[in-house]
């Protein structure tokens, strides 16, 4: 039986070598697609916009002569652009944005030349925005003393940045998403067009006759194509990091749990493949259904389009899917540091999205045409 299951493992890895439109997909598509967002994007790109919190205790003509100085230096976007909205000050600063907090008794301070100071506060590790944001008080504040005409330069600023996990920037999180972008390419398309076309071709009429059953080919299935998404996402990995310069710590620990990530996760979704082609028998409706999966997934999954914009309890959800806690998992491990013991959350859901979808597609599996 043992034997029955290599030969079934070398006999997909071999048809899967063949297939070239497939080997396009896998090992060439996310280069170059990885390539030309970075091409795109440009390493020097522009700094999103920077909410600033303004917080004026004081409301005088003194603070508001120095937020002033402020909005206009944010105004004119150089180093980055902001845009300042009053903010009652209570709770901790927003994360992605800036606070500046004007004290009482400011503008007297600044009239008599008494040492007064203005907080700022941010993510110490948050956005690189607001880090080059609230660092733009130091000049502005040393300039409003100058107009002052005081040696004693009375105004001071204190930044001070609240602990936040390490940052991800632009060209590792479109990585990452490139990264699970092709392997659900690869995954879910290919193994479903691959199915409805051996079964619309009665390519399937020898295995029906083998010992070996539907569980045991889509295991071998399953397996033969974790290997070569493996082998994919390294090389993949490799190009991002020593070839476009994507700078990513890849520790020893961090590269293992990304492993054990990759596999488990390129297992969810070869399984979700196979469950979607258990019985379809043209490659036509193969392809059309592996699209609508494709985009649906590529949209709801913060892959490469950030979902910023989605309402809170709706992104909750929309994080329990495979490739939503793929690629959270491949960022905490690559980007963030966190090993194997801080992702038992994330295996237990792909584990459990993978017997799922392996579970109905044995149920549902068909050797000849329907």
């Amino acid at each position: 039986m043992l034997s029955g299951f290599d030969a079934l493992i070398r006999t997909e890895l071999r048809s899967l070598m063949r297939e070239r439109v497939s080997l396009f997909w896998i090992f060439l598509f996310p280069i170059v697609f990885l390539g030309m967002m970075m091409i795109a994007s440009g390493s020097g790109s522009t700094l999103a916009p920077v909410t600033i919190e303004v917080v004026d205790h004081d409301r005088s003509d003194a603070s508001r002569d120095y937020l002033a100085a402020v909005g206009r230096v944010f105004a004119s976007g150089d180093p980055v652009s902001g845009k300042l909205v009053a903010d009652s000050g209570r709770g901790p600063v927003t994360a992605g944005h800036v606070r500046v907090t004007v004290p009482k008794g400011f503008g007297g301070a600044a009239a008599r030349g008494a040492p007064v100071s203005v907080s700022v506060e941010y993510e110490r590790n948050g956005e690189i925005g607001t880090q080059v944001a609230a660092r733009v008080f130091g000049p502005v504040t040393i300039a409003y003393n100058a107009r002052l005409a005081k040696a004693a330069m009375p105004v001071r600023v204190e930044i001070s940045g609240r602990a936040a996990p390490r940052l991800i920037d632009f060209s590792q999180y479109l990585l990452t998403g490139v990264l699970v972008v092709a392997m659900m390419s690869a995954a879910i398309s290919s193994t479903c067009v691959a199915i409805a076309t051996r079964r619309e071709q009665n390519t399937f009429k020898l295995m029906a006759c083998l010992p070996l059953g539907p569980l045991s080919y889509l295991a071998a299935l399953i397996l033969a194509r974790v290997i070569v998404l493996f082998i994919a996402s390294a090389l993949l990995l490799v190009f991002g990091r020593w070839v476009l310069g994507i700078v990513m710590p890849l520790t020893l620990t961090a590269l293992v749990t990304a492993t054990v990530l990759t596999c488990v996760g390129a297992a969810a979704m070869i399984s979700l493949g196979a469950m979607m082609a258990s019985r379809i028998s043209a490659a036509p409706v193969a392809i059309f259904l592996s699209n609508i999966v494709y985009l649906g997934l590529l949209m709801l999954s913060d892959l490469t389009i950030p979902l910023r914009g989605v309402p809170d309890q709706i992104r909750q959800w929309l994080s329990y899917l495979p490739t939503s806690q793929l690629v959270a998992g491949l960022r905490s491990a690559l980007i963030q540091g966190q090993d194997l013991s801080h992702q038992g959350g994330v295996l237990l859901i792909l584990s459990a999205w993978t017997v799922l979808f392996l579970a109905v597609a044995r149920l549902t599996f068909r050797w000849h045409r329907v």
